[in-house]
């Protein structure tokens, strides 16, 4: 259900529920050959940097390094609060997106099935 194209509408497309695209025109010619008359949309949902970004995870690891080279002198080492990791969160994420390219893949969510000539005439709509 990934694809490595960003999304640039909301409606994806697919024949098979495994390949999707952003646009249904990519998928015209294999619905013609195929003479199939269904076709699965759905909702490409974009990922963000901040989906990854777990600051207890690194503030565990931070806190494991530390007791494994300090022993017991590092055992309140990097104790935050909710706040201070949401803060964090909100630093690490800027920096993302300030330095690295944003995701381009996305998830299908709220995946129907609809036929052909009702998302061609939804499609030519949106024109």
């Amino acid at each position: 259900m990934i694809n490595e194209r960003e999304v640039k509408n909301d409606n994806v497309y697919s024949l098979n529920d495994e390949e999707w695209v952003d646009d249904w025109c990519d998928i015209m010619d294999d619905l013609i050959e195929s003479g199939n008359t269904e076709v699965s949309v759905g909702t490409g949902v974009k990922a963000d940097h901040a989906d990854f970004i777990r600051p207890y995870d690194i503030v565990e690891t931070m806190q494991e390094l530390a007791y494994d080279q300090y022993d017991d002198y590092a055992e309140d080492y990097a104790i935050l609060s909710d706040i201070q990791m949401q803060q964090l969160k909100l630093v690490i994420t800027k920096w993302f997106n300030d330095n690295v390219e944003k995701p381009t893949f996305y998830k299908v969510t709220n995946v129907r099935k609809m036929d052909a000539s009702e998302v061609i005439k939804g499609y030519k709509n949106d024109q």
